[in-house]
């Protein structure tokens, strides 16, 4: 073959695709500057092209050789085609507005680019997050990758995402919520470390590390839900550490407590009530749900802080994002718009209900599966979703809260207005199909109007005088004085806390007792003590101040509970530790209603060397207990059951030769599978008299996957369920008993929503007794089930405990 057919092969071989080359970081354009894209792979020229705005229409077509120009463009999300011989590419630009200097204010975003983003990105990435208006993002840091070992740090690439943010003029809030294998001997890393002085070494050396740089830290990451299997105490214990270690290299460095990731409920009782009040400066939680169902959720923490005297300190909702179906790693159009869609309404439904920062969730390219949660691409270029936050940090700036505006007497019609310096915003939308109304009022004269991508809206020619209204929220940019108006009559439901953080002078001691992880129970926030045997426990008294500290452990626990100490002094040397064993053992006489053991350190009659209490729920094991009262339900019949099983299974009930039933599930494909055979109760009963429900049951599985559940239904579609359920491993052929206090069930997400907000057993519809599997076939024999309730809580108030 001639050489010259060889170098041609060579080429047409490594020949570019057609593709556009944006001159600017990711597409985005800062408006007033000329947007600009370079043509490359064409096979010639010249080459047409065509630019439509976010609502479709085509605003520029033309032809080129090698770049397009184009010297102006409004705010906005565009995209570019460029066509030549049947074959086109696409690209997004995103034309945002100059940011606001040194903007610090309410909007913020959860980045976590020290995660999410490779370290060459991590500068674009920076000067994206700047381009759209950002003053404050949060990021992410691993315990165990910084320190590998104890007192040897290795900051790598976290070091290189702070400062690139820094060098924007970006303040981080920084979390880590992962301990090292190391600080534990069994290496796990969603617990907390076994010597806090561990956790207070940390905090200080990033306290230190990362002084001026990182502005907050955050204690861990939603340790109310699976990040942490440890209990609320525990959590406390290792928060008072912690705060004690960032104060001490930085008093002004501002400390938030845990993420929460659930409505406010027993996580947060128990935090406050093991004395957390002064170990924060800043309280924040997680949202993901609708933006209408935020007052409900935002109403349930405030409420919570007024109840333990912290309803002045300000509140941050770190994390509020929407799912998002993703189609090959990407949104598809209309996903992306309902992401848009999204973003100003947060914002503005979260500032409305008291927030003093909002961070939307997240920022770069982030898939979890057939989830994407990111305003970016895999290849980092935007979605609309990147220009509503750079609308949002642009329009409402400061954000401070007016109130909710009526617009013409419609209830459909949300709009929330804040006041920005000189100017006045509403970010405006309707909840009842599209409204068209009138901006001749003395409110909405004057005004300027902009889509959810920043760009002004046009009026139509027919229409000059009126404004449509849909889902897709607006920005107003109105005058201040009628907006004030407007609202003056209609208040938030809760005030924007100031930004203020007293630092108190605290204690350094700090007590941490640890019981077995046999009797924790996470979800109800207790721990189950047996009344058969003796429950061991130390209790772990902390130094952490400057001077020796000469005291004695002191438990108080109401009776008829029983706990005992070996020894009840202990001397403690600054960054010390001193260890005091004893037991705990509840009564045949206890109900199952959870009591407070409260675990405290004091040098006699010095009340400033006291430690804060702590302060642990505990509760008899049910199954130790005799009740005192005992209702058959008499379901030992096959006739009172009836099928439920997933899809992909069949079922059959029949009798026991001994009592019971037996139902035999056979699951033929692969998928979830579940199968919880029904009782229908109708009309519908009355469990309210008695504290739990009992029965025995068997399997003929012994795999540890299996986990058997019972769930009671209400007339209302909600069901209550136990979680995480009772294991079938060690019930292989032999008949166990379980005991499911009511209290202990928890609402079940896949059912109605109950207005009642818990379970009451006053109305028990259905009984539902099964498994979620991974077995192909398996059996459960069930029998004997029945109510039961338990001695009425006859504690004669706290007692000290004994020193043996």
């Amino acid at each position: 073959m001639p050489l010259f057919c060889l170098v041609l092969i060579a080429l047409l071989s490594h020949s570019v695709a057609p593709q556009l080359i944006s001159t600017a970081p990711s597409n985005v354009y800062l408006q007033g500057h000329i947007v600009k894209f370079a043509l490359e792979g064409f096979q010639s020229s010249p080459v047409s092209y065509s630019l439509a705005d976010y609502a479709g229409r085509i605003v520029k077509t033309g032809a080129a050789v090698s770049t397009i120009i184009f010297p102006a463009l409004p705010a906005g999300y565009y995209t570019l085609t460029a066509a030549q011989g049947g074959v086109s590419v696409s690209a997004p630009a995103a034309v945002v507005y100059p940011p606001h200097p040194g903007y610090h204010g309410p909007i913020a975003v959860d980045s976590a680019s020290a995660w999410l983003v490779p370290p060459d990105k991590f500068s674009q990435t920076a000067e994206i997050l700047h381009l759209a208006g950002f003053g404050t993002v949060r990021e992410r840091l691993s315990w165990g990758q910084v320190e590998p070992a104890r007192g040897q740090y290795n900051w790598g690439k976290y070091d290189s995402c702070i400062t690139a943010e820094s060098e924007n003029g970006i303040s981080v809030d920084d979390i880590f919520h992962d301990c090292p294998s190391w600080a534990r001997a069994d290496h796990a890393v969603n617990r907390f470390p076994d010597d806090l002085r561990d956790a207070y070494n940390f905090a200080r050396t990033l306290a230190e590390h990362y002084r001026g740089k990182v502005k907050t830290w955050e204690v861990w990451n939603e340790a109310d839900g699976g990040f942490s299997v440890d209990m609320a105490d525990q959590y406390a214990a290792f928060l008072k550490a912690c705060y004690l270690g960032f104060k001490s290299a930085d008093p002004d460095l501002k400390v938030a407590q845990v993420s929460m990731a659930g409505p406010a409920g027993l996580y947060e009782d128990n935090l406050f009530q093991n004395d957390t009040q002064d170990y924060f400066d800043i309280y924040n939680y997680h949202v993901y749900a609708n933006p209408s169902l935020y007052p409900q959720r935002a109403e349930g923490h405030f409420a919570t802080m007024r109840k333990y005297g912290v309803g002045g300190k300000p509140v941050w909702v770190t994390e509020a994002g929407i799912f998002l179906h993703e189609v090959n790693n990407e949104l598809t159009p209309e996903e992306a718009r309902v992401q848009a869609d999204f973003i100003p309404k947060s914002y503005a439904m979260s500032l409305a209900n008291g927030s003093a920062k909002h961070f939307f969730f997240v920022f770069p390219h982030y898939l979890e599966p057939g989830v994407e949660w990111g305003v970016l691409t895999e290849g980092m270029l935007p979605y609309p979703g990147y220009c509503a936050l750079a609308a949002s940090t642009h329009f409402l700036g400061s954000a401070r809260y007016l109130g909710a505006v009526s617009i013409d007497n419609d209830p459909q019609i949300t709009a929330e207005s804040f006041a920005n310096g000189e100017q006045g915003v509403l970010v405006m939308w309707s909840n009842g199909g599209k409204k068209k109304i009138s901006i001749e009022t003395p409110l909405l004269r004057n005004a300027k109007f902009y889509n959810v991508v920043g760009s002004p809206l046009k009026f139509s020619a027919d229409q000059p005088n009126t404004i449509t209204v849909g889902a897709s929220p607006i920005f107003v940019d109105a005058q201040l004085s009628p907006l004030r108006k407007a609202s003056e009559n209609i208040r938030s439901i809760r005030s924007p806390r100031r930004e203020t953080y007293p630092h108190p002078g605290l204690p350094g001691i700090v007590v941490r007792t640890v019981m077995p992880d046999s009797s924790m129970l996470k979800l109800s926030e207790v721990y189950s003590i047996s009344a058969n045997h003796q429950t061991p426990f130390h209790v772990q008294v902390y130094n952490f101040s400057k001077k020796r500290f000469d005291g004695v452990v002191t438990i108080h626990i109401p009776e008829p509970w029983h706990c005992v100490l070996t020894q009840d002094r202990v001397i403690v040397n600054p960054m010390g530790l001193a260890s005091v064993d004893g037991y705990v053992r509840a009564s045949q006489k206890c109900s199952l209603q959870p009591v407070q053991m409260l675990v405290s350190a004091s040098m006699e009659g010095n009340l400033k060397d006291a430690s804060s209490p702590e302060c642990l729920m505990v509760a008899p094991d049910p199954g130790a207990i005799t009740p005192v009262a005992i209702k058959p339900l008499f379901l030992n019949s096959p006739n009172s059951w009836h099928n439920n099983i997933s899809g992909n299974g069949v079922m059959t009930i029949r009798s026991l030769v001994k009592g019971g039933v037996q139902f035999d599930f056979q699951f033929n494909q692969p998928g979830d599978r579940w199968a919880f055979p029904i009782v229908s109760f109708k009309p519908a009963m009355n469990f309210s008299a008695y504290d739990a429900i009992r029965f025995e049951y068997k399997s003929s599985h012994s795999n540890a996957d299996t986990i058997a559940r019972l769930m009671v239904g209400k007339p209302n579609g909600s069901t209550y369920f136990t979680e995480p359920g009772f294991t079938l491993f060690s019930s292989a052929g032999k008949w166990k008993r379980v005991v499911i206090p009511f209290k202990s069930l928890v609402w079940g997400p896949f059912s109605s929503i109950d207005p009642e907000g818990s379970f009451h057993a006053r109305h028990v519809s259905q009984l539902l007794i099964g498994c979620n599997t991974t077995a192909n076939a398996l059996s459960l024999s069930v029998r004997n089930i029945e109510l039961v309730r338990y001695a009425a809580d006859v504690s004669s108030g706290l007692k000290s405990v004994q020193t043996r």
